[in-house]
């Protein structure tokens, strides 16, 4: 992608709306710039053309320009921050924040079944949704994870030091090998979909 691809592809992305009635919102919207060289460094920001896309504005349609970013700053789509560079701190940080966040709530005197239900109904997803399609290592995950992971421990009357290995062992809480397999399920959907382009990007 060249600047004027991008442009062509948001003017197309943009019309489509129109299609429905709709309007752009040129807040939500900013493009991401990604050239590499030779040997494959990133370019700079200010090196980028400009992307436009069409808005409404008092009834006509006008090109407008829209906000670049530089390829390893993050943009939230649909839930999930994402980048060209392929950076994934912010997905990691977020994680981090939601595992901080239901600790409280993990180490809390319940019935242990309580524990167990929080950690894989509501915690699990979260931390899979963030991360399904990010390039991370178990160790990133774990590091995210730990506020939580020692939250549990506690809620389920464990000792601080229980083996990680150990409890995954017994198929608790390895969110490692669950985003595993909801990657291959992903891809498997779609190999197996009718849709052409699904297949393309499999």
């Amino acid at each position: 992608g060249s600047e004027g691809g991008l442009t062509e592809w948001y003017e197309k992305s943009g019309y489509s709306v129109a299609l429905y009635g709709g309007n752009v919102k040129l807040a939500k919207c900013a493009a991401h710039f990604a050239n590499r060289d030779e040997n494959g460094l990133l370019a700079f920001l200010q090196e980028a053309g400009k992307v436009r896309m069409p808005v409404k504005r008092d009834g006509v349609w006008v090109m407008q320009e829209i906000c670049m970013e530089d390829a390893d700053v993050s943009l939230r789509t649909l839930g999930e921050w994402t980048n060209p560079a392929l950076t994934w701190g912010d997905q990691l940080k977020e994680v981090e924040e939601i595992a901080i966040s239901i600790a409280g709530v993990l180490k809390r005197r319940k019935p242990k079944e309580i524990t167990e239900y929080i950690w894989t109904a509501i915690f699990t997803p979260r931390v899979v949704y963030r991360l399904l399609f990010a390039t991370v290592s178990e160790q990133n995950i774990m590091d995210a994870i730990r506020p939580a992971w020692i939250a549990y421990k506690a809620g389920m009357g464990l000792a601080r030091t229980t083996g990680s290995r150990l409890l995954q062992a017994e198929g608790r809480c390895d969110i490692w090998n669950t985003i595993k397999v909801d990657r291959l399920m992903v891809l498997r959907r779609c190999l197996t979909s009718k849709n052409e382009y699904a297949r393309r990007i499999a």
